[in-house]
């Protein structure tokens, strides 16, 4: 786990361990209680500083003081009361002005900003307020870095996974969503990025306002509502086109309700509810209503359900689920 731990802080944990993580601060106070005291005495060893990471003395720094850590941490009483990590975990990391987004590097001692990292774990939704009053829902397995105070001129965050974002107003600030190819401009509006490292496709879903999306190679989109910008992670092609754009958002809800809605509409919402893809066999029968409630149930249980009220079958694949006729 101290392995797991200090490729977290290095930003180059793997998506499983990552989860790893989440499942182990899960289990107890006590471990809840060893990772801040690590990721403090990384904090402090400087080994955090990104222009700094080069130098293996600021790792040899950093080894030393958990090695220390660990003779005297069973010696001690150990305090209580700590933050309570479920779902969600919000951990503060520290980087250098200018080194997290714009990777640049000084010989001086930089000034210093607190950086936030929100993630959430598997079949878990998060909701938080951005310093300047943005709201963001996290989707599963989803991660937002974020500083604990927005430069003058502009808001910067990154995003792995999915995000819905309602911006706050601020003509003077623009606030910008940047994933590994692909950046969203916007002054205040509503709108959903979903770039996963599993998928193939990044894509951006505008409800209300207007957005720029800024495309690897210079060139730049605008976005109305009801618009889907699709974007092709290895080809670098893209597509727009108009869809309901309330659909793509219905994952950041507490809950689901269908009442006497067909089989088809059901399917496709789930689609959007778990983020996955659903294809159903040629000649099925997708127009019989049916009534049902999904709130936090993982999409095997909704699928049982299903395949017992309706004359259906289904195998799922990764993210793919296929239905079939009974």
């Amino acid at each position: 786990m101290d392995e797991i731990i200090l490729k977290y802080l290095t930003e180059t944990a793997t998506e499983e361990e990552k989860k790893m993580l989440l499942k182990w601060l899960d289990q107890s106070e006590e471990s809840q209680k060893y990772f801040f005291e690590i990721r403090d005495l990384w904090l402090t060893s400087n080994a955090s500083y990104p222009h700094i990471l080069e130098d293996k003395k600021a790792f040899v720094r950093f080894k030393e003081r958990v090695m220390a850590y660990e003779k005297i941490r069973f010696q001690r009483h150990l305090p209580t009361g700590l933050l309570k990590v479920a779902a969600s975990v919000a951990i503060l990391v520290l980087c250098s002005v200018g080194g997290y987004f714009i990777g640049h590097h000084t010989n001086q001692t930089p000034p210093t900003i607190l950086m936030n990292q929100c993630f959430s774990g598997d079949n878990n939704k998060t909701m938080f307020t951005l310093p300047d009053g943005t709201s963001v829902w996290l989707n599963s397995n989803s991660r937002l870095v974020y500083p604990d105070k927005f430069e003058e001129g502009a808001r910067r965050v990154k995003l792995e996974g999915e995000g819905y974002f309602e911006v706050a107003h601020n003509p003077a600030s623009p606030f910008y969503v940047e994933v590994n190819n692909l950046a969203v401009k916007v002054l205040g509006t509503h709108f959903d990025v979903q770039s996963y490292k599993r998928k193939s496709v990044s894509e951006v879903i505008l409800l209300s306002g207007k957005v720029e999306v800024d495309l690897e190679g210079s060139k730049k989109v605008i976005l109305a509502p009801n618009q889907k910008l699709t974007l092709n992670k290895k080809g670098g092609e893209y597509m727009v086109e108009s869809v309901d754009a309330a659909e793509y958002v219905l994952w950041k809800n507490k809950k689901m309700v269908f009442d006497n809605e067909e089989l088809g509409t059901i399917l496709r919402k789930m689609e959007r509810w778990y983020g996955v893809q659903i294809s159903c066999e040629k000649g099925l029968s997708l127009k019989s209503p049916y009534s049902l409630i999904i709130r936090d149930e993982p999409k095997e249980e909704i699928l049982n359900l299903l395949s017992i009220i309706a004359p259906i079958s289904y195998t799922i694949q990764d993210d793919k689920v296929l239905v079939r006729k009974k």
